[in-house]
């Protein structure tokens, strides 16, 4: 990689700007309100981590009308406001300072916490300490220290492409670690983290995720949670930066690179509204009807039910939505069981051709049921009543998930639910759910 210009000291690129264009309508008329919610949120999580001690200080933008109306408030919990220095007023996410013009609006940035912690970044503010500020603000050492070698010493403006060490595509990465939506005020921690996979960040993403659920925020934490785990593209180019997400893609100012950068966050996480494409991140058109995009993923996830199942193996089993039977055949080849399979499409041929929340009973007892997630997320409802279904004809349930939606679900006398994955660096999930304490059914 060589950058042969920064922007940061180009004066024909100075201005930020942050554009964004969805796939469809329908994508814009669901997400663009939420993602509204969660920037006008963020800063609000910022300062009651402040409040609930997660962070000693912070650092924000405060209007020069509010300010004092804003330190009255807050000192009354011994939290103290103090000006740093004026920053000109946008909405939109500035990656570098520029002189301030007094005719045009502008705010106070200004430091927000405990007295001690406020008197101190003040004289390291007006030192240009970062370590220190830093320190006080709570990040980790190690983004500390790549902020001041990144972001100070090699003065570039975006650290998209550091943070992913060499890789193109990152498939071990931590979502509290996502950055690349910062742009929209889409992010769960304040700083800029020195890898996708950085443990420390990750530690403060889950306790600000959890303060969220603390101040009965949970819903708006969770759309941003989920915004963070879908797979997304950054590519960077003579200035400009290309932000791709399967809903969305922003484009926004970055370093200028003299060749083509890109950086994947791969998952298998998408929205509803995803369009199918032919390129990485946008859903690839399956091609059976199982949903898998290869025979080749279909039999390492089928597989991965098939390693769990023969520490209890079935003589008999009933596939509720079995797509064409492969996950069955393979079933009865190995255990000799008995199968039965349930599928609303009359295409797949299964046995019985129903919606399977339609069910009244089972023609038969089976040893085990199999059901996706997925089709409990459809209709958590109907689940109740197939629940009770499978408790009367079945002793054992396997609730499999191909997306990672390993949440929880309403089991009855069932006590456990294991999550199944498609991603070839999940191993041993038999093991691993012992290691939990679950039994695995």
């Amino acid at each position: 990689m060589e950058i042969i210009q920064t922007t940061r000291s180009s004066s024909n690129l100075s201005n930020e700007f942050v554009r964004i264009n969805w796939v469809s309508d329908r994508a814009k008329s669901v997400w663009e309100p939420i993602v509204k919610e969660i920037s006008q949120f963020f800063p609000l999580l910022e300062r009651e981590a402040v409040r609930h001690g997660v962070r000693n200080a912070t650092i924000q933008n405060i209007s020069r009308d509010e300010i004092d109306n804003v330190s009255a408030e807050w000192v009354k919990d011994s939290i103290y406001v103090i000006p740093l220095e004026k920053a000109q007023e946008s909405d939109i996410y500035q990656s570098s300072g520029k002189t301030v013009d007094l005719n045009k609006p502008w705010n106070w940035k200004a430091a927000i916490g405990r007295f001690e912690e406020v008197r101190e970044m003040v004289y390291a503010y007006r030192n240009h300490d970062n370590k220190t500020i830093g320190q006080i603000l709570g990040y980790p050492d190690c983004c500390i220290d790549f902020f001041e070698d990144v972001w100070v010493k090699q003065a570039l403006l975006d650290t998209s492409l550091p943070m992913a060490r060499g890789r193109s595509s990152v498939e071990d990465w931590d979502i509290n670690c996502n950055i690349l939506l910062r742009w929209l005020g889409v992010r769960i921690v304040s700083h800029l983290p020195c890898s996708f996979t950085c443990e420390q960040t990750g530690l403060l993403g889950r306790q600000m995720y959890d303060l969220a659920i603390d101040i009965g925020r949970r819903t708006t934490a969770d759309y941003l949670r989920e915004m963070l785990s879908w797979p997304i593209e950054w590519t960077g180019l003579h200035g400009i930066a290309l932000v791709t997400t399967p809903i969305f893609r922003i484009t926004v100012r970055t370093d200028m690179f003299d060749s083509k950068q890109e950086v994947r966050l791969l998952s298998e996480h998408y929205p509803e509204e995803t369009e199918y494409g032919l390129r990485f991140p946008f859903k690839i058109r399956t091609h059976n009807a199982n949903g898998f995009v290869s025979d080749f993923h279909q039999t390492r996830a089928h597989n991965l039910i098939l390693d769990v199942l023969k520490h209890h193996p079935p003589k008999s089993a009933i596939d509720l939505g079995c797509g064409d039977g492969t996950l069955l055949y393979k079933i009865h080849e190995d255990f000799g069981a008995v199968i039965c399979g349930v599928d609303l499409d009359p295409g797949n041929m299964p046995n019985t051709v129903a919606n399977i929340f339609d069910l009244d009973g089972f023609d038969d007892d089976y040893e085990v049921a199999l059901i996706s997630r997925a089709r409990i997320r459809e209709n958590p409802e109907g689940w109740l009543k197939l629940r009770s279904i499978i408790e009367k004809h079945c002793k054992m349930l396997l609730i499999y998930s191909y997306d990672d939606d390993h949440e929880p679900v309403p089991l009855g006398q069932f006590t456990a639910i294991l999550g199944i994955t498609d991603q070839h660096n999940i191993a041993d999930l038999y093991g691993k759910a012992k290691a939990a304490g679950l039994r695995v059914c």
